[in-house]
């Protein structure tokens, strides 16, 4: 029914509180996401027997701080009665990375969207997968007609050599050096570009190239 029967010395002491004023407490004193005696039960009724489970959840400390935790959750049987054991986890330095994370990544995307030269990142075959609105104004394509487009469409038939060449060399050092060539817009004007980009690979280990195109 939620009930705490037992609390070890680390949870008394990150949360602030002394053993006994936590002992015979409804759980809600300190997890606010659970509300009622019939809300445990309920989720009792959900685990089998010796079942563990891993949830993230807040505990609140006796000063008011709300701490993410991750609580491991395994039912027993304990005096006839099925109980909750729960071995719970500070994860504050986890969630603060994650929250940087969000935050660079946010920073990243302003940045992707605003920048006035144009980033794109192309498969290992040309294709387009994702495109800034910079290199869309410069290209007049939509991003949604770029992404079913490769970027030799976009290049003049005279610079296929001098591509290959380049290709050639990026799969032979790994690296992409500085390329000046034209693209084709949609409307057919040919603009000057200068080309620098990284090849690198994605979690699956497919290569792919990031590339950033100013226009000169």
């Amino acid at each position: 029914d939620g009930t705490i029967l037992e609390v070890n010395e680390t949870t008394s002491r990150v949360l602030g509180y002394k053993k006994e004023e936590l002992i015979g407490q409804f759980l809600g004193l300190i997890d606010p996401n659970f509300s009622t005696p019939e809300q445990i039960s309920n989720i009792a009724k959900e685990f089998d027997l010796n079942e563990s489970r891993l949830i993230l959840s807040e505990n609140i400390t006796k000063s008011g701080e709300t701490i993410p935790v991750e609580i491991n959750l395994t039912l027993i049987e304990y005096n006839g009665d099925p109980t909750f054991i729960a071995v719970i986890r500070d994860i504050t330095d986890r969630h603060l990375y994650e929250e940087e994370l969000r935050l660079r990544d946010s920073n990243l995307k302003k940045f992707f969207e605003n920048v006035h030269v144009g980033i794109v990142k192309n498969s290992n075959s040309g294709d387009f997968i994702e495109v800034n609105p910079e290199f869309e104004k410069m290209t007049g394509y939509s991003a949604d007609e770029l992404f079913n487009m490769n970027v030799r469409e976009l290049t003049p038939e005279t610079y296929s050599t001098e591509d290959e060449h380049w290709l050639s060399s990026i799969e032979e050092t790994g690296k992409m050096p500085t390329y000046q060539k034209h693209f084709v817009t949609k409307s057919g004007d040919w603009v000057p570009v200068l080309i620098n980009g990284v090849k690198t690979r994605d979690a699956q280990n497919n290569e792919y190239y990031w590339s950033v195109v100013q226009d000169i």
